[in-house]
């Protein structure tokens, strides 16, 4: 695990029955705001047992390096809220498009400009994947893809 002194945010993507959300931990705030592209603003957030379980597992993971923290510090007690302005996804099946975009670029969901275009997206998801240095195709890939243009 890294040095939770480096972090100032931990985002923790959760497949439940069938759909994606996304729980952001803010280490300083002592907060989880659940980013759940489904979500109504006002209802009950379904899945908080589940992130509270996985709070408790960070808890464990991080034991040694919450020693340091305030005796009353742990991820357990942190309060648990939905994210604030997250846009709705307009279909049954782009959730897990909606967390990746979560993930990379989450400050540009607080505009109230944003406008979801599943397969704009999807095209950048594959790019970003693809162009990668971690992809070990990357360099076949392109070439096809210059040969393919």
């Amino acid at each position: 695990m890294g040095e939770l002194h480096e972090c100032n945010e931990i985002y923790i993507p959760i497949l439940h029955s069938s759909h994606f959300i996304l729980p952001q931990i803010l280490i300083d705030k002592r907060v989880v705001e659940v980013w759940d592209s489904l979500a109504l603003p006002d209802r009950p957030i379904f899945q908080k047992n589940l992130i509270v379980d996985i709070l408790r597992a960070l808890d464990m993971g991080f034991k040694e390096q919450l020693k340091s923290k305030p005796a009353d510090y742990n991820f357990v007690s942190f309060k648990v809220v939905r994210g604030k302005n997250v846009p709705r996804q307009p279909n049954n099946f782009d959730c897990g498009v909606f967390v990746i975009l979560f993930m990379i670029k989450h400050c540009q969901f607080h505009s109230s400009t944003f406008q979801f275009n599943s397969n704009k997206e999807r095209c950048r998801i594959a790019w970003w994947i693809a162009k990668s240095d971690y992809n070990k195709i990357k360099t076949e890939l392109l070439e096809k893809v210059q040969s393919f243009i």
